[in-house]
């Protein structure tokens, strides 16, 4: 990223977020502008709280971290399909009510991206086409939102027009979305 703005202390493990473009045909490589240290703060006890991120130090459904914050997904109601997921290395996002100092989860979305690259992407804007299903563009980015945690709306939500905000692993040209925000200034 020579030449690129950074604030912040850049170290291993810290996340960070890069402001670039994709070299055309290698999305393992950014022209980076901008680089920020993502600051991670425990929330507060009785807080709910929203994170998303690298599962690690997994021993269990009712004892992993994300970004370093205990979590705890015992509960019921959450998908097995998701608890079948949860492993180091994967990617997931959490919501749930912060006790005793660890997350108990009320919702969780995981997606696999250990065997792809660990680099998630953000892009942001308004969809500019629909390809059918849960699949749309963004910036003319091909995006699958099959797997996707909706926020601010859900799937039958997506059409040309919607502004969103989507996170993700290049895989194949596709950002395959892990979630989708909906901007709540645009409808529904």
């Amino acid at each position: 990223f020579s030449g690129a703005s950074v604030q912040g202390s850049l170290a291993d493990g810290v996340m960070v977020q890069i402001v670039g473009l994709a070299s055309s045909g290698n999305y393992s490589v950014i022209a980076a502008s901008k680089v920020s240290v993502i600051v991670t703060a425990a929330p507060a006890e009785g807080q709910q709280a929203e994170l998303e991120g690298i599962v690690s130090d997994f021993q269990s459904r009712a004892n992993f971290k994300l970004n370093g914050i205990a979590i705890d997904a015992s509960k019921k109601s959450i998908a097995d399909e998701q608890i079948a997921l949860l492993a180091n290395g994967v990617f997931c996002t959490v919501e749930g009510r912060v006790s005793n100092a660890i997350v108990r989860a009320s919702t969780l979305k995981c997606t696999d991206v250990r065997d792809q690259t660990a680099t998630i992407y953000e892009v942001s804007g308004t969809i500019n086409g629909m390809l059918g299903g849960t699949m749309f563009k963004v910036r003319n980015q091909i995006i699958d939102a099959s797997a996707a945690y909706y926020k601010e709306g859900k799937a039958t939500d997506l059409a040309v027009g919607r502004k969103v905000a989507v996170k993700g692993p290049m895989v194949g040209g596709k950002l395959r979305a892990t979630s989708v925000s909906f901007d709540e200034s645009n409808g529904n």
